[in-house]
C-alpha cells in the first residue's frame, strides 16, 4: 500500500503556459459529517447496517447500569432508537459483536454475541427484522464454561459462527434449519478465539485468534453447502511467526471476483501490521501489507457496492485516527485525526449508498465519512505566462470536459490551453 496516490497529465500546449503539481494528503474534517450522539450509557462494541440500509444496530456494553446496550440507528431520520431487552436489565452487561443473518427464521435478522451471565452459560441473541426486542438463543452442545464471546458472523443461509476464549478455547455453529447450536470441539492449538468472518465467495468461515503459545493462528471451515451443514473445522499451520495475535478478518467478498480470486485483510494486536490473507482454495497465503498506517487497530469495513474501498479506524496514542484504502490505486491516506482525545470503537458501511459512506463510532460519538468523495489525488496549479488565453479546460481521452467532477484515481487527463 502506497501513502499517496496522483494522477499523470498529459499537458497539450496551444500556448505558453506553466503548470505545477502539488501532490497534497487530504485535510482532515473536508467530509465528516456529525451525525446524531448515540444513546448515552451504552459504550459501543459493534455495528452492522441491514441490507436496504434503513437501519443499524449498534451493540455495546451497558456502561451506566441502567440496562440498556443496543440501539437502531434509522438512516431516513438519522436518529437513534433505544432497543429493548429481554431478559430484561443485563446490568452492565456487554453484547460484544453483531452480524445481519440473512434468512434467520425466514425473514432475516441481527444476531449478537455477548458476556456470559451466569455459571455455566454462554450467551448468543437476535433481533428479527422489524422488531425492536432483543431474544436470547439457546446454546445446546457440550456445556462451555463461563466465557465471553468476542465476534460472530453469518452467511447467506441464515447460519452462524460465534467465537470467544477465556483461557479455554471456544466456538459455536449456529444451524438455521435445525435452530441449534453446534459446539465445536477439538480445535487443535487454538487457546483464544478473537475474531470470525465470512468468505462468500468460497462458502468458508475463517477464525483468528493466538495458539497455546500465544502465537497467531487460523482456522477455517468446510464449505458450507446449504442450511443444513453442520461443517468441520480445520486448524491452518502457517509456518511463520508473527507479531502478536491476529484480532479479525474482513474478506473482500465482491462478486465479479472468480472463486478463490478473492482475498481478506486481517489485522493484529501488534502497532502497524495488517496483512492480506488468500483463501484455502489458493493455500491461505497471508502477507504483510507494506507502508500501512501505524496505529492501534479498532475495526474495519469494505464499502460493498463497489468493494474498491476499505476504512480502518484505531488510535495513534490518545488520537483516533481514520485511513482509507483503494483497490484502484493501492493507495491508503487518512481521512481524519481527533484533535484531542478520542477512543475508536467500530464502524460500518451503509448499504445500499450513492456517493457511499461509512459510519464510525467513537467516544466522541457517531459520524459520517463521505469516503469517495475524498480528494486523495493532486493540487493543480496554473500560471498563464502568455497574454492571449481564450479557454483552460480539463478533458479526458473522450475529449469530455471533466472540470469539477471527481476522476478515477491513477489516470490520465488532458489539461489544454487555447
Amino acid at each position: 500500500m502506497k501513502k499517496i496516490a496522483t494522477i499523470g497529465l498529459a499537458f497539450i500546449m496551444m500556448a505558453s503556459v506553466c503548470a505545477m503539481i502539488v501532490p497534497t494528503e487530504a485535510e482532515a474534517g473536508d467530509n465528516i459529517d456529525i451525525l446524531a450522539t448515540p444513546p448515552v450509557g451504552i459504550t459501543p462494541n459493534g455495528l452492522d447496517w441491514n441490507p436496504s440500509g434503513t437501519m443499524a444496530l449498534m451493540v455495546g456494553l451497558d456502561s451506566n447500569g441502567d440496562g440498556q446496550n443496543a440501539a437502531f440507528f434509522d438512516a431516513e431520520s438519522e436518529s437513534w432508537i433505544l432497543v429493548a431487552t429481554y431478559p430484561p436489565m443485563f446490568t452492565n452487561y456487554a453484547l460484544t459483536s453483531v452480524a445481519w443473518a440473512e434468512g434467520l427464521f425466514g425473514t432475516g435478522g441481527w444476531v449478537m454475541a455477548g458476556n456470559a451471565r451466569g455459571p455455566g452459560s454462554i450467551s448468543a441473541y437476535y433481533i428479527m427484522y422489524g422488531s425492536d426486542t432483543i431474544n436470547e438463543l439457546a446454546i445446546t452442545g457440550t456445556p462451555p464454561v463461563n466465557i465471553p464471546l468476542n465476534d460472530i458472523a453469518s452467511d447467506e443461509y441464515g447460519n452462524a459462527v460465534v467465537v470467544g476464549s477465556a483461557g479455554a478455547d471456544v466456538a459455536y455453529f449456529y444451524n438455521n434449519q435445525d435452530m441449534q447450536w453446534s459446539y465445536i470441539t477439538n480445535q487443535d492449538d487454538s487457546a483464544f478465539l478473537y475474531g470470525v468472518g465470512y468468505d462468500t465467495n468460497n462458502f468458508r468461515y475463517y477464525l483468528v485468534g493466538s495458539d497455546t503459545s500465544g502465537e497467531a493462528m487460523i482456522q477455517y471451515t468446510d464449505q458450507i453447502a446449504d442450511s443444513s451443514t453442520y461443517p468441520s473445522f480445520h486448524w491452518q499451520y502457517l509456518g511463520t511467526v508473527f507479531p502478536g495475535y491476529f484480532k479479525d478478518i474482513h474478506w473482500n467478498n465482491d462478486p465479479a471476483l472468480a472463486p478463490g480470486g478473492n482475498f481478506g485483510i486481517l489485522y493484529g494486536s501488534a502497532n502497524n501490521y495488517i496483512y492480506s490473507i488468500s483463501p484455502m482454495e489458493m493455500g491461505i497465503n497471508i502477507e504483510e501489507s507494506t507502508d500501512t498506517p501505524n496505529i492501534v487497530y479498532a475495526d474495519m469495513a469494505w464499502n460493498e457496492d463497489t468493494w474498491e474501498e476499505a476504512t480502518f479506524i484505531g488510535q495513534n496514542g490518545l488520537l483516533m485516527e481514520i485511513y482509507q484504502y483503494n483497490m484502484e490505486s493501492d493507495s491508503t491516506v487518512l481521512l481524519y485525526q481527533s484533535g484531542v482525545a478520542e477512543t475508536a470503537y467500530c464502524m460500518d458501511y451503509k448499504p445500499p449508498s450513492s456517493p457511499g459512506w461509512g459510519m464510525v463510532l467513537s467516544s466522541g460519538g457517531a459520524v459520517k465519512i463521505k469516503v469517495t468523495e475524498f480528494d486523495i489525488s493532486t493540487t493543480i496549479t496554473a500560471n498563464a505566462v502568455f497574454p492571449k488565453i481564450y479557454a483552460i479546460d480539463f478533458i479526458d481521452t473522450t475529449a469530455t470536459t471533466r472540470m469539477d467532477d471527481q476522476v478515477p484515481l491513477d489516470s490520465w487527463y488532458n489539461f489544454t490551453c487555447v
